[in-house]
């Protein structure tokens, strides 16, 4: 497997994975990831598909004002 470096980002790190890399996990840029640390290693995995009601779930945790500006628009 290719070596990669940790590159400090806009306050974050970043690690560039080769586009071979990506194609083997069937990922690409843009995809939703999991990461988990797992025996001091770290683990990126995609994320399958969430349901509505996790999506939902999320959604609240973020406690966001409901908007109802939409439902008075005459378009």
């Amino acid at each position: 497997m290719p070596i990669s470096i940790l590159r400090n980002r806009d306050g974050s790190v970043s690690l560039p994975i080769p586009k071979k890399v990506l194609a083997l996990a069937k990922m690409s840029a843009g995809s939703e990831v999991e990461i988990e640390v797992k025996a001091g290693s770290i683990v990126i995995s995609p994320v399958q598909g969430r349901s509505f009601a996790d999506l939902l779930a999320e959604h609240r945790k973020l406690k966001l004002p409901r908007d109802d500006a939409w439902l008075d628009s005459a378009t």
